[in-house]
């Protein structure tokens, strides 16, 4: 029989594992959690995500790592923040930006001794959805959606995107309902005709702006 043979260097990066080779793979296969990557190009990207982007839940992001093209992995980050990837399991990823990320997901692969130096890279591929309800007496009534990367919008634009005030809008009177992440509405109320006009009171924000998940309903005149 021919042996097997091959041009290619020793992987300069892999550590020298606490476990056998038998086990590092099957860890391997195990952690694999998340999306598949199979058939993934095993080129190497740079993230052309905003470094500065903070990451949410329902984010889906691709994970490349220099030199590993096999720990190439598509993870969608859970409603719990978290992302399961190869060797190093779940690491939780929501409200980091970008940058950090990457240094937390190089940190998990060097302290478990799995990679001496890495060069990790995140890239959002698909952005979770934002958006806001806008009711009432408007044009187009219903949801506006979020620009990528963005986690507000003003209230202009919210409004503008759906078709703008009808004639019997009580535009001064615009209320705003914001629910926190433990389930506590506030509601307060916007003169966006003022906004719009550019007239307002001194002691008034010139911009206000709306949150993913915020309501807005504008109501009619009482003639």
């Amino acid at each position: 029989m021919i042996p097997l043979t091959t041009t290619a260097g020793p992987r300069p990066s892999l550590a020298r594992s606490r476990y056998p080779a038998f086990v590092l793979c099957a860890m391997l296969l195990i952690a694999r959690g998340g999306i598949s990557a199979a058939g993934a190009p095993a080129a190497e990207t740079t993230s052309v995500t905003n470094p500065e982007y903070v990451l949410t839940a329902g984010d889906t992001i691709v994970v490349v790592i220099d030199g590993e093209p096999e720990l190439r992995t598509a993870n969608l980050i859970a409603q719990d923040g978290t992302v399961r990837l190869p060797l190093v399991g779940g690491i939780r990823l929501e409200g980091l930006p970008v940058r950090q990320a990457e240094a937390l997901l190089a940190k998990g692969y060097r302290e478990g001794l799995f990679l001496r130096n890495p060069e990790v890279h995140v890239q959002v591929t698909e952005y979770a959805a934002r958006l806001v309800s806008v009711l009432g007496a408007v044009r187009i009534p219903g949801k506006v959606t979020f620009p990528k990367e963005r986690k507000q919008i003003e209230i202009i634009d919210a409004i503008t995107q759906s078709g703008g005030f009808l004639p019997v809008a009580k535009g001064d009177a615009v209320v705003v309902t914001h629910t926190d992440a433990a389930g506590h509405e506030t509601q307060r109320i916007v003169d966006v005709a003022a906004l719009m006009s550019g007239k307002r009171k001194d002691d008034k924000p010139a911009v206000i702006f709306v949150q993913p998940g915020d309501r807005i309903f504008v109501p009619e005149r009482l003639f």
